[in-house]
């Protein structure tokens, strides 16, 4: 029975008429909130009012209209409300507190019984309801569950990495432990999150996301007991700020709340990085440039997707070709010639049909780092070039890597600082001459010596700074001898003293964006550094091998870059550069005749063996500076001479690159 019906009948029986007060709603505003406690009941005089079940997903269970009431269950018990009540247009209810609604009912048996029927009546149509919604709500995360299956596949790749990664996965599927995901961005941290669930017994039962902007703990409650039996994913948990909690909470905190929230859901908790936290597994998913032997499938498998249903089979043929021949040729991991030749060769199987990427096309996508996307980044790279080759071989020119710019707009200007011990400070001059000719540095990369002086700029050294404290710097202000141990010497005070130029002890605390390459003593790989401590990030990329003590950094052992990357062309590329150009210091001292002695001999021997890579990577730039100086490259005395050189070159080439801003400028992207 409708509440004014109750309420005429009675006035109409002779009864005191309770004491109630006119509230009014604009449509849209919520009148009751799930979980709230109010002692008031509401009659509604006129509009409607829906009546929702929150959680995942929101379930609306009724809507209610003028005579009917709500907020009685709540009035009479104290209990929370049990759901949210909002208005559809403008409403007008009456509002009766607790002591006025008892009263009435004390007054009136009879009213008192066509209550508790009006309330049994709303609590099973509330019920059934529900139950239809939840069964419906089942079958949609049934569905949801199957289309996310087949969207997460298995992951792509034959690395000894990603088949760790893989091994790991499976083995923790069967297992409850809570699990934090970390990788860059787009190194596929979802991807790995579905497999936890799908690969186990839990994907029976619903998986489900939160997001780490907008948490809150009362949302995260609700989804993890709708996720009960399944996964529950926290996705970019580093957002996740504890001032929107109590006072004083700090991420661990709630971090151990969310672990107590879910005893019967699976934890699974995505982000950049993550402290250690008992009892909760840390699986870290590698950057692509760490896993490039895998280049050529992930390339293969996204040109499946974008090149159409027409070339499935014959491409699938060519994918299982790709693989044996990659797999025969023992890929290795790193962008050298064995690893490019395997590339190459898988590349040739997978022209077998249909559309297929040139060897040209693969060798360049396995050097190129992904610094800014990764897997995702290799993604986007292969839709724009199956488009671009309208069906045909991809060929260089149909990848577009680096940064992505609307036309018009001002090309991203990057700089690529090679090394070349003193002949380094030449970069000085190049730098001078673009801030006297407006010519911006939007991002730098360096290695060996140009990483010291890309990293004093990028910290806001002025320029004549520079001139005046480099030709000052003596080897003994940057190393120390250690012989006969297992260099010549160590190059701690040059991290040191790198910080103590700059008053900057951190990457993030750069005024421009800026990487330096070193290269893993074991594996041969490429090091690219653009976070945390810089000091041992500039040592590591200036240790030159057999002369100096290699660096030990986040576990690894590193050496100066220039053996991988001498001129950091690509790095700076996939830095987000639209315009690279390159400072190519050059003149290597095997050139200037033969070696005087024993120290002579190694610098001849790196200087050969790096040089042999600059080649290649210079085929990457825009514009390439060559400053030379018939001097020593050993001696920080001959600093202003390579200025100099530096100035003259940069000078020469203005024209050139304020032709080509102008070019990229305009240049659809």
């Amino acid at each position: 029975m409708a509440a004014m019906d109750i309420l005429n009948q009675a006035d109409e029986d002779g009864e005191r008429e309770p004491k109630a007060r006119r509230a009014t709603f604009p449509p849209g505003s919520v009148i009751l909130s799930q979980g709230q406690t109010t002692p008031a009941f509401h009659t509604i005089v006129s509009g409607y009012v829906d009546i929702y079940v929150e959680g995942e997903p929101r379930v609306k269970v009724a809507t209610l209209g003028p005579g009917e009431f709500f907020g009685e269950m709540a009035c009479l018990t104290g209990d929370p409300i049990s759901a949210t009540v909002q208005a559809v247009d403008e409403v007008v209810t009456t509002v009766m507190e607790r002591s006025e609604l008892l009263q009435l009912m004390d007054q009136s048996p009879q009213l008192r019984h066509k209550i508790i029927d009006a309330l049994v009546r709303r609590v099973r149509q509330t019920n059934i309801r529900v139950q239809k919604e939840n069964l419906r709500a089942g079958e949609m995360a049934q569905a949801i569950s199957k289309e996310g299956e087949s969207r997460y596949g298995e992951l792509v790749g034959r690395s000894e990495v990603i088949t760790r990664l893989r091994t790991e996965i499976k083995a923790l599927a069967r297992e409850s432990v809570p699990v934090v995901v970390t990788g860059e961005p787009g190194t596929g941290k979802n991807h790995v999150a579905a497999r936890l669930h799908f690969d186990g017994p839990r994907r029976e039962h619903p998986l489900l996301y939160c997001h780490g902007l907008d948490f809150s703990m009362e949302s995260f409650r609700r989804q993890a007991k709708a996720a009960e039996g399944g996964t529950l994913v926290i996705d970019k948990a580093h957002c996740l700020e504890p001032a929107g909690h109590m006072p004083g909470t700090t991420k661990m905190e709630i971090f151990r709340e969310m672990l107590a929230a879910c005893p019967e859901t699976r934890l699974v908790i995505i982000t950049e990085e993550f402290p250690s936290l008992e009892g909760v597994y840390h699986l870290r998913v590698p950057p692509l440039r760490e896993r490039r032997e895998d280049i050529p499938y992930l390339a293969q498998a996204f040109l499946l997707q974008y090149a159409g249903p027409a070339v499935s089979a014959a491409s699938a043929s060519a994918t299982s070709a790709a693989s044996a021949a990659a797999e025969a040729a023992g890929v290795a991991g790193v962008a050298g010639a064995a690893g490019v030749a395997a590339a190459e060769e898988a590349t040739e199987a997978m022209g077998a049909g249909g559309p297929s990427l040139s060897p040209e096309a693969i060798r360049r996508l396995v050097l190129y780092p992904f610094l800014e996307g990764n897997v995702k980044e290799l993604q986007h790279v292969m839709q724009q070039a199956v488009v671009l080759a309208a069906g045909g071989i991809i060929k260089p020119e149909h990848l577009r890597l680096g940064g992505y710019r609307k036309p018009g707009g001002r090309p991203r200007i990057g700089l690529a600082l090679g090394g070349g011990a003193v002949r380094g400070t030449a970069h000085v001059g190049v730098l001078k001459v673009f801030e006297e000719e407006g010519i911006p540095v939007d991002m730098i990369a360096g290695t060996s010596a140009g990483s010291l002086v890309g990293c004093m700029y990028a910290a806001g050294m002025s320029i004549a700074e520079m001139e005046e404290v480099l030709p000052k710097v003596r080897w003994s202000t940057l190393v120390k001898p250690i012989w006969p141990k297992v260099a010549f010497v160590d190059n701690e005070r040059l991290g040191r003293w790198l910080e103590e130029m700059t008053g900057c002890r951190t990457f993030e605390e750069l005024r421009i964006p800026f990487a330096c390459v070193a290269a893993d003593a074991v594996s041969g790989e490429a090091v690219i550094m653009r976070s945390g401590p810089l000091g041992s990030a500039i040592m590591a990329s200036t240790a030159i091998p057999g002369m100096m003590l290699p660096v030990e950094r986040e576990g690894r052992i590193l050496v100066d870059g220039g053996v991988v990357h001498k001129v950091p062309v690509i790095t700076v590329r996939s830095m987000g550069a639209d315009l690279t150009i390159a400072v190519d210091v050059g003149a290597p001292s095997y050139v200037c005749g033969p070696p005087r002695h024993l120290v002579d001999s190694i610098l001849h021997a790196y200087d050969i063996m790096s040089q042999r890579l600059v080649d290649d990577e210079l085929e990457w730039a825009d514009i390439v500076l060559n400053p030379r100086a018939p001097v020593s490259a050993y001696d920080f005395k001959n600093a202003p001479a390579f200025f100099k050189r530096g100035e003259e070159e940069a000078r020469r080439f203005v024209p050139m690159i304020r032709r080509a801003i102008a070019e990229t400028a305009e240049r659809r992207i």
